[in-house]
This record gives C-alpha cells, sequence and structure tokens, in this order.
C-alpha cells in the first residue's frame, strides 16, 4: 500500500471526516494457544477503524492475488485484567484464555488474503470472498452490497418528497397580513367619521 494512500486515511480518521467506503470487517476470538474462532469476515460499507501506533507480536495482515502485503498492522493483545481497579488490590494473577478482536480496514482493490499472525506464524487465513455470483446474498462468506451487488442489492432508497415551497406561503401571509391592517385601519376611519358626524349634529 502506498505511503500516500495510508497518509491520506490516516489524516481523514485524524480530522474526524465522516465518510463512508468499502471496509474489511472483522471480528475474532484469539486464544492463547494460537487458537482463532472467526465470528465474522466480510466487506462492507462502512468507517475504517485504523490502530494508530499500535505495536505487539499480533498482526493483522492481508495479502494481494500474488501474495503482495497490502496491508500489515501490528497489535498488542493483553490477556490480563483491564476492568476497574481497587486501590492495593493484585490483579496481576487474572488472567484470560481469550480476548476479542475486531478489525475495520480499509478495502483496496486486488486484496485476497485475511491473516492473523503471531509473531509472525500465520494463526488464522482465510480468503475473501467477495461474491459467488449464485443469486443469493451469503454474508456468512463474506458477500455484501459493495463487493456483491448483483448477489446482495443494496436497498431501494426511498424517493425524497419534494420540499415544500415556503416562499409561496410566506408571500401570502405577507398579503393578508397586509389586507387585514388595511381593513382594520378602514374601519377604525370610519368610526372616527361616524364621531366626528354626531359631535357636529349636536
Amino acid at each position: 500500500m502506498s505511503r500516500l494512500i495510508l497518509i491520506a486515511l490516516l489524516l481523514l480518521a485524524f480530522s474526524g471526516y465522516a465518510f463512508s467506503m468499502p471496509v474489511v470487517g472483522g471480528e475474532f476470538i484469539v486464544y492463547r494457544n494460537d487458537t482463532v474462532e472467526k465470528r465474522l469476515l466480510q466487506v462492507v460499507d462502512g468507517n475504517p477503524a485504523l490502530r494508530i501506533g499500535d505495536e505487539g507480536d499480533y498482526t493483522i495482515r492481508v495479502l494481494g492475488q500474488d501474495g503482495e502485503v497490502l496491508w500489515n498492522e501490528e497489535r498488542y493483545l493483553y490477556f490480563g485484567y483491564s476492568g476497574p481497579v481497587k486501590q492495593g488490590v493484585d490483579y496481576s494473577n487474572i488472567t484470560f484464555d481469550s480476548v476479542f478482536v475486531s478489525a475495520g480496514i480499509p478495502y483496496l482493490d486486488g486484496m485476497k488474503t485475511f491473516q492473523i499472525l503471531h509473531n509472525e506464524t500465520v494463526i488464522f487465513s482465510e480468503t475473501l470472498v467477495l461474491c459467488n455470483n449464485n443469486d443469493v446474498c451469503e454474508p456468512d462468506l463474506g458477500e455484501s452490497s459493495p463487493t456483491c451487488s448483483d448477489d446482495c442489492p443494496a436497498a431501494p432508497t426511498e424517493p425524497q418528497k419534494p420540499a415544500a415551497d415556503y416562499s409561496i406561503v410566506a408571500i401570502a401571509s405577507v398579503f393578508l397580513s397586509v389586507a387585514l391592517l388595511y381593513g382594520y385601519q378602514k374601519l377604525k376611519e370610519r368610526a372616527l367619521l361616524r364621531e366626528i358626524g354626531k359631535a357636529r349634529r349636536r
């Protein structure tokens, strides 16, 4: 992956700019004995979850069609206690057999194989199934609307209703107000003329 693409993605992440793009989304349970349980792995429209500055002995890697590395992301997985703590209590002896790991990687053309490595040893590897064109949407195989529109057509969007022309309403309101004010003024003038006429007759 070119540095320019990576820098652009990082800048967008830092700026908090809300954008949507094809993302390799994954959810896994990683065990201490280096076995991995996959819960989800598919390409969906979403926001990348970039891990910036993470260093560790686990790696999330995506290979291209010819085995070239298109994405390489180090992870530090902590199997110890990370919940609320009390002063003076030793939590170092609390450990867990597994941790939850999620991934949100920007999808790049040519991505083929998703891997998880521990100390550069592959502990999980699966080919990204983007589309098998069998007219059945199969999210469990990785199919989604962005990568397999034939099997997973996007939901039709409701046509937007035309916005009301509030300018016409505003103009009508102005004319109505002017008419009411004019009528009220005329009534006052007539009442005043009647009073003047009565005063003269006296």
